[in-house]
């Protein structure tokens, strides 16, 4: 649509200004029929739930738990088996000398650790597109691990 739109635009270069800009205003307000059409349709009718994410923050974690970065490593990946996921590959990082961060490629999903060692908080996400990982077993191992004093979570 905007392809289109512009090769319109394009043509419209030998109007007036006002007409110009009249067009310009109709084609913004197509557009925005159109976006709006796709919103209705992706919230109020009837899609069939394509994933689960389940994501929580860790607060009053260990900081000697989350210091130890292996350790965290091997209980994501733990935690991620755990709830019946393959793992394929991982990516990890130091952030700022304060913290750390790692990525799990599962198949069909992925998990992601972020934690800051200094002030105890450590936030976890598990997406699941295949609805056969158990997001609330991922979250008993990590909790386990973790001993936080609060938890916020979404599943």
């Amino acid at each position: 649509m905007i392809i289109l739109s512009c090769l319109f635009l394009k043509r419209l270069l030998k109007y007036t200004p006002y007409m110009v800009y009249r067009m310009k205003k109709i084609i913004l307000a197509l557009a925005l029929i159109a976006m709006g059409l796709g919103l209705y349709s992706a919230f109020f009718i009837d899609h069939p739930i394509l994933a689960d994410h389940y994501t929580a923050s860790f607060k009053g974690c260990d900081r000697d738990v989350l210091k130890d970065h292996q350790k965290l490593k091997f209980a994501l990946i733990d935690s991620a088996r755990s709830a019946g996921a393959k793992v394929y590959d991982l990516c990890e990082t130091r952030v700022n000398e304060e913290g750390y961060a790692v990525v799990l490629l599962l198949e069909k999903s992925h998990a992601s650790l972020r934690s800051l060692d200094e002030k105890g908080i450590c936030v976890v996400d598990l997406l699941a597109f295949d609805q056969t990982l158990d997001c609330k077993l991922f979250d008993k191992n990590m909790r386990a691990y973790l001993k936080p004093e609060a938890v916020h979570k979404i599943i």
